[in-house]
């Protein structure tokens, strides 16, 4: 039994014998090569990655130094490299009383974050399961030439070195004091912003918003279980300033705090997508009175503060938005990924230098982050016109955020009552369309864009203002399409009508007024329309298709200046095409309940819209009016084309039946025109080629010869005889068709080429006054207000401007024969026509005898067309040449023959023949 005992005693002093030699030279066996290779082996079965190390310096009575460290992770890059960590201190002394000194010595590594809790070296330590090990790193900083110390002596840590991430590198330094209490700073100069895009989604680019670099200075400083900390950040584009307390993992604001980040056009593309942008020489302020963070789970934050806003913007520079006591709270839940938010504040529109009404605005909602969805924002949004915020004019609530394709997306449902329609003015909306609409909006509408870059998206909404409402549903792909008709009516009262008038027309303009209100129906059956690329979704005409209806009640407008008034009886238009660069089909009828007054036109369009232009010439046009008593010469009055009525009324008369067929392509085919009226009537049949006019058969025209029709017609091709009074019959125009042409685009009366036209008068009234009282006094005939002329037909020929009359008799004042022949040159306005007086007529009124039976006395009439004359001192030189050779002796044939010389009868060309025999008064 002693012997039993003694051998385990013998065995337990030489086991503790050998754990006293081996604790002795366990420092010197970790230190040989195979002891650090039996230690890293065990190491690395417990980690995913490699750790591998040069050289381990271990002794009781010796300072530990350890060289050459290298980690790799599990792909075999390398994450980090030491060359040196050195503890001055014996490890017996490390064992018993640890002053914990320390150096670090060239410290390299590459840290890389999958989101904001896990990064590679979580993953290579088996900290949490390497689920994002496949995962593109979210951002990622290099850390280069580290070095860091503790000193127990002094109480204090320091490091110091290089962070970057790899395209920009910036310094920093940490310095912790222990006594006599804790104290923390840290100085970070040039930090890589691009470091901080974890924090913040792709489409932000932190760079081009506060700058590529980032200087931070951080203090803290720690009483019992109360730290006080002091953070001051400035970059080139950004600023601030934050003091607060930590206590128990959580963060409290201890005073005001400042901020300001400069407008740049990142952060505005970034807001606003470039349709509006901050003032760029102006900063955004923030004045935070509260900030909480608490890095308790779950990771939640709190922000109060008033935001000064610089001045919005519109592209075009002519709208402005000013901004003032905008406040918002935001209050995060990290863990939940969801952000509540609430922003209010007022907002002072101008339009070119105009200010606009104000609006106060509340909104409140919250934002998550999910990973099917990056970013949704839902909001609930107020409009109001006072201060109080009450009754909001503006109501709305939707989302806004971003699809897994990086999509932007808007929706918003909700109503506008009261809504000011001066904000019109905001927009590129023609300052008539707010006259049109009135003062206020009534509205419920539903909004859905599923890409708002793209403008997909859906519309619906009913409106209403004082005197019009609307509703209709509208579908927005790069185009706004019709889905349901949109319809509506509006009221037109006399007011709106002369403030229309007033915006529409030019100063110089005629002025109208309307007697009574017209109501206006439309319907848009169907439509598309392109939306224009960057210009604030305005419509593009070309390339779009339609139907659309208007229905009128009767309008009745006066032209104050001329004193014209027109009722217009009920308008029907539709207009309706399937591409308006290819057709465009319409129809307008005006109808009265009695049937009296009718217009009905119908027709075809194609072609006529190239280049966005209007080209007539390459159209094609399908045209069919029907008119029935149509006051036509009003309605040219009230348009204020004074001459163009004229010339109606004269003609066919103040009402006009009429039948308008045309078939036209590129300025060619077919045209027949029928005309009837109280006055008269014509009927031509035409055909256009390349733009002019031509006839396929004669051109008749029947015309009663009242004062109207002198003035204006005949006027212009017969001056001496413009002063009708009336006529035995109706007078007759032909022009045959044989090489007769007229322009027609562009219009040119000028042009007109006429080989043959006929002119019928027969026997007519006229007017004891110009040519007519000249001929009255030159035949010594007595004085009486009117005198009849029998006429032959007359024969005319136009050709560049010149009309060309042929001889035409007439019988004066039923005894005198006279005849007439000529040019009229339009084009000049210039008169040159010759006044015949026959044989008989010089017989009956001077008493000359022995004159040929053929004899004509020519007299010039010369002049403007508005006034020519007779040159009665030549006819009294004539006349008094005749009756000196009528005399019988030699002195009277000297006398006549030099008065002949003197009045010019020597140098006359001989009188064409008549084109009329016998005359009708023989």
């Amino acid at each position: 039994m002693r012997r039993v005992a003694r051998t385990l005693l013998w065995s337990l002093c030489i086991l503790v014998l050998f754990s006293i030699v081996l604790m002795l030279f366990l420092p010197t066996i970790l230190s040989t090569e195979w002891g650090k290779n039996h230690f890293l082996k065990n190491f690395n079965e417990k980690v995913h990655g490699h750790l591998a190390v040069d050289k381990m310096q271990l002794g009781w009575f010796s300072s530990q130094n350890v060289s050459g460290i290298t980690l790799f992770d599990q792909k075999g890059e390398k994450v980090l490299s030491i060359d040196h960590i050195l503890f001055p201190a014996p490890l017996l002394k490390l064992w018993w009383n640890p002053p914990l000194d320390f150096t670090v010595s060239n410290l390299n590594a590459k840290i890389e974050w999958f989101n904001l809790r896990q990064t590679n070296f979580d993953e290579i330590f088996n900290l949490k399961a390497p689920s994002s090990h496949q995962a593109e790193p979210l951002s990622f900083a290099i850390l280069e030439n580290v070095h860091a110390n503790f000193s127990s002596n002094n109480k204090q840590a320091v490091a110091s070195g290089l962070i970057s991430n790899g395209n920009q590198s910036g310094h920093f330094q940490l310095t912790a004091d222990l006594y006599p209490s804790l104290r923390i700073s840290a100085d970070i100069k040039n930090l890589p912003v691009e470091l901080l895009e974890l924090f913040a989604q792709k489409e932000v680019n932190l760079k081009q918003m506060i700058g590529q670099a980032l200087n931070l200075s951080i203090k803290q400083k720690r009483m019992e279980n109360i730290s006080e900390i002091e953070m001051k950040f400035y970059s080139r584009q950004a600023e601030g300033k934050v003091e607060g307390i930590v206590q128990n993992s959580s963060f409290t604001l201890a005073k005001p705090a400042q901020v300001s980040v400069q407008a740049t056009p990142a952060l505005n593309q970034f807001l606003f997508n470039d349709q509006v942008a901050f003032n760029l020489s102006d900063k955004i302020q923030f004045d935070i009175r509260q900030l909480d963070f608490s890095c308790n789970d779950p990771i939640k934050a709190e922000v109060q503060a008033t935001v000064n806003l610089p001045t919005l913007e519109n592209s075009d520079q002519k709208n402005t938005f000013h901004f003032e006591g905008v406040e918002f709270r935001l209050a995060g839940d990290f863990e939940k990924k969801i952000m509540h938010y609430k922003v209010q504040g007022q907002m002072q529109p101008t339009r070119q230098n105009e200010f606009l009404p104000k609006f106060y605005f509340y909104c409140a909602g919250k934002a998550a982050f999910e990973k099917d969805r990056p970013f949704l924002l839902t909001y609930e949004f107020e409009g109001f016109q006072t201060p109080e915020k009450s009754h909001p004019i503006l109501k709305m609530d939707g989302t806004w955020g971003l699809d897994l394709l990086h999509k932007k997306r808007f929706s918003a449902k909700g109503f506008a009552q009261n809504f000011p329609l001066s904000y019109l003015k905001l927009g590129d909306f023609p300052p008539a369309l707010q006259v049109a609409l009135g003062p206020l909006l009534q509205t419920d509408f539903s909004l859905t864009l599923d890409d708002i870059a793209q403008q997909k998206g859906y519309l619906k909404f009913t409106a209403k203002g004082n005197e019009w409402q609307s509703e209709g549903s509208l579908a927005l792909d790069e185009q706004l399409k019709v889905v349901e008709p949109l319809k509506g009516n509006f009221i037109l009262h006399p007011k709106a009508f002369d403030q229309l008038q007033a915006l529409s027309l030019p100063q110089n303009s005629p002025q109208y007024a309307l007697l009574q209100p017209c109501e206006i129906q439309f319907k848009v059956n169907k439509g598309i329309f392109p939306l224009l690329e960057g210009k604030n979704w305005k419509m593009g005409i070309p390339d779009s298709s339609f139907d659309f209806n208007c229905v009128t009640t009767p309008l009745q407008v006066v032209n104050l200046s001329a004193k014209k008034q027109f009722s217009f009886p009920p308008l029907n238009l539709k207009l309706s095409s399937d591409n308006i660069f290819q057709d465009l089909k319409f129809s307008l009828s005006a109808e009265e309940d009695s049937q009296r007054i009718t217009l009905i036109a119908k027709g075809l369009a194609e072609n006529f819209i190239q280049d966005e232009k209007i080209h007539v010439a390459s159209a094609n046009l399908e045209l069919d009016v029907n008119m029935l008593h149509f006051p036509l010469s009003s309605f040219a009055k009230l348009m204020t084309f004074e001459l163009l009525a004229k010339k109606i009324e004269a003609l066919v008369g103040s009402e006009v039946s009429a039948n308008l067929s045309a078939k036209i392509q590129h300025l060619q085919g077919p045209m027949q025109l029928s005309v009837s009226g109280e006055n008269g009537k014509l009927a031509l049949d035409g055909q256009l080629e390349k733009g002019r006019l031509m006839l396929a058969k004669p051109l008749h025209i029947q015309v009663k010869a009242t004062p109207q029709f002198g003035r204006e017609i005949l006027a212009d091709i017969l001056p001496p005889f413009s002063q009708v009074i009336r006529s035995d019959e109706m007078l007759k125009i032909i022009v045959d068709p044989k090489d007769f042409s007229l322009t027609l685009h562009p219009l040119d009366w000028t042009s007109m080429q006429l080989a043959k036209g006929t002119l019928i008068l027969g026997k007519m009234a006229f007017v004891n006054n110009g040519v007519i009282r000249t001929l009255q006094t030159f035949f010594k005939i007595n004085d009486s207000s009117e005198l009849t002329v029998w006429f032959t037909p007359l024969y005319f020929s136009m050709k560049k401007g010149n009309l060309k009359l042929e001889r035409m008799d007439m019988l004066f004042a039923d005894h005198y024969p006279i005849a007439l022949w000529g040019n009229i040159f339009l084009p000049q306005d210039k008169v040159k026509l010759i006044i015949g007086i026959r044989q008989p007529a010089i017989h009956y009124a001077f008493g000359i005898q022995n004159l040929p039976s053929d004899y004509v006395l020519q007299i010039p009439l010369t002049g403007t067309i508005n006034k020519a004359s007779i040159d009665l001192s030549k006819a009294a030189g004539k006349i008094s040449a005749l009756i000196a050779k009528s005399q019988k002796n030699s002195t009277g044939q000297l006398v006549g023959t030099f008065l002949d010389l003197v009045s010019g009868k020597l140098k006359e060309e001989k009188a064409p023949p008549p084109t009329t025999t016998p005359f009708p008064w023989e």
